[in-house]
Formats: structure tokens, sequence, C-alpha cells
């Protein structure tokens, strides 16, 4: 049987003002779909490139967190405006599709530590150190406007193996790293989140840019292609809760029928995308990480690592510990 083939997404894109910091400006990606955007995929290598020149991870973390959010628009804004730690990064969260596409955030408050967790979602995009290590910079520059202290309360986890740019940002910042992680995490205690913004903080500005914030985001996933918003849906939740066609649905706000209706309008099936979704994901965890097979298993989304075993044999026409590196 050959590998499952279905109607790819449009490119995904990211503000191209980051990139032009680089060099003043010198390296260059294809133009993303609307102006003063840029692919995604080439952002990403251009920042790994930087990256492997310099064997430090520390000038791309000091950029995320010294970047200018008028930078960001009305996120930007939302932030600046935002009277409370926590206001701030549920701010970042909300406004977040509109700096980048394709991407997993999620800010999580309920526990003794709170959470804001970052992961690109496309698993072709790879490697991608330096481009967690830019967006949890950014994270962090966020926390410092409310902490100043900042590196003396976060913990940071990555989802890449540790490295010698790794180790090298670790001391700058004198914190150690969990590395190999399922997603990029900075957690902080949840009692800083009531910390306060000592300039720029006005309560009813900070509404009224969540509302445009809120509105514009709308506006833009909603414009999303039915397939993209099921793969991403998919690549969210791989192997870690139920990726069923009717829990997909329902997420999307459309009936199981319904959604199986658009998807065959546009070529495919959920069938199809979802084992596009655990090919992708599983030749990159195969290639590039030294993850062991049930582990693979797992964040695949497989009940037995014998399930995994043959669906690789079927994509790629041998067993999965062949296409180790070695």
């Amino acid at each position: 049987m050959a590998a499952p083939s279905a109607p790819r997404p449009d490119p995904d894109w990211i503000i191209d003002a980051p990139l032009a910091s680089l060099a003043s400006g010198a390296v260059s990606a294809h133009p993303g779909p609307d102006p003063h955007t840029v692919s995604l995929s080439e952002f990403v290598r251009a920042f790994q490139d930087l990256r492997a020149e310099t064997g430090d991870g520390t000038a791309i973390w000091s950029l995320g967190a010294g970047y200018d959010l008028g930078e960001l628009g009305p996120t930007g804004t939302a932030i600046r405006t935002a009277p409370s730690l926590g206001d701030a990064l549920s701010a970042l969260r909300t406004g977040f599709p509109l700096i980048q596409s394709g991407a997993l955030v999620a800010f999580d408050s309920s526990g003794d530590r709170a959470e804001f967790q970052y992961r690109v979602l496309n698993p072709g995009v790879w490697p991608r150190q330096a481009d967690a290590e830019l967006t949890m910079g950014l994270v962090f520059g966020v926390v410092s406007r409310f902490v100043p202290d900042a590196a003396r309360v976060v913990d940071v986890r990555f989802e890449h193996a540790p490295d010698a740019a790794s180790g090298r940002l670790e001391r700058a910042i004198r914190r150690p790293f969990d590395m190999m992680a399922e997603a990029n995490v900075l957690s902080l205690p949840a009692g800083a989140l009531h910390a306060r913004s000592q300039v720029g903080a006005d309560a009813a500005a900070h509404v009224a840019a969540r509302g445009l914030l809120e509105d514009r985001v709308q506006r833009k996933l909603g414009a999303l292609p039915v397939t993209t918003r099921v793969r991403n849906q998919i690549l969210r939740h791989l192997g870690r809760a139920s990726v069923d066609q009717a829990d997909v649905a329902r997420v999307l706000g459309c009936s199981d029928r319904s959604l199986r209706d658009q998807l065959n309008a546009a070529g495919t099936s959920y069938r199809q995308l979802l084992e596009a979704c655990r090919l992708e994901t599983a030749r990159v965890l195969l290639t590039e990480t030294p993850l062991g097979l049930a582990e693979i298993s797992d964040r695949l989304g497989y009940s037995e690592q014998s399930a995994f075993s043959r669906a690789a044999r079927r994509w790629f026409g041998c067993a999965p510990e062949r296409l180790r590196p070695h």
C-alpha cells in the first residue's frame, strides 16, 4: 500500500520583522500570504543557520527577550497595556495567530506553576532549535516586564536534544533546561501572574486592545481551509488526546457528517489527513531524534508499538528501526 497522500495546506507563515533584524535585513525569504509575512520554514532555517554558525543560542534568545512589542501590532498593544503578567501572557496566547500560523500555543494557569507552551505544528519544519529559543526568549521578555528577576523564577523545557549551543544559553541565563520535552515550555510560579506592570499599564486600553485582537484572530482562523484546520487539530493533539474525527469535528464546531462532507469536497478524507500527519511526524522522530521506538509510538497516538511498526512498514517499506541514523 502506498504512503498516504493528502492536499497540503497553504505554506505556514510568520511576520517578517525578526528576520529583517538578521544581518541588517541581508537574509531574505519568500513572502507569505499577507504583507510583512514570510515563509515559516525559510524563517526557521535562517535562524537555524545563524545558530549553527555561532554555536550559541544566546543571541537568538536575547533577540526574542528584547523584541520590540510595537512590531507585534494589536498583540503587542494588548501586552504593553496589560495590568498584570497574567493578562499579558493571556494576550500573547490569544494574539499568536496574528504573529505566526501553524503553531501550538497554550497558556495554563490552573496549577501551582503557570505554563506557556509553544511548538511548531508542522513536523517537516525541522531542525528548529533556534525558533524555539527565539520564541521562549520572547515569552521570557514579557515575563521580565513584570518580574525583573525573571531568570530566578522561570523554568524552561525544550523539545530538542541538548547541544553546545543550548549549554551556552543555559550558562548565560543561569538556569538549567529540561530537554527532549514534547513542546517548548516556560513555567513560573502561578503567584507571579499577579505581578503588576510598572510602565504602560492601562486597563481601559487593554480591554479595547483585547476586543480588537479577538476579532482579528477569529476572522483570521475562520478563513483557513478546512484541511488546514483539521490538520492543525490532529498535529496539536496527536499522542496527547483523542484525535477521532468526531472529537475534531466538535472542536471545529460542526457535526461529524458535516466535516466528512467538507473534506470530501476538498478531495480528501479524515483518515488520509491523520495518516499523513502520522507519517510526517514519524519520519522526523525516527531520523532526527534519539527517542526510542516506544516513545515515538506514544507520540503518534498508537496504543501498541506493534501497530506503529506495521504502519511504518506500510509507509516506508521497512521496519522503523531501519530508518534510525547510525
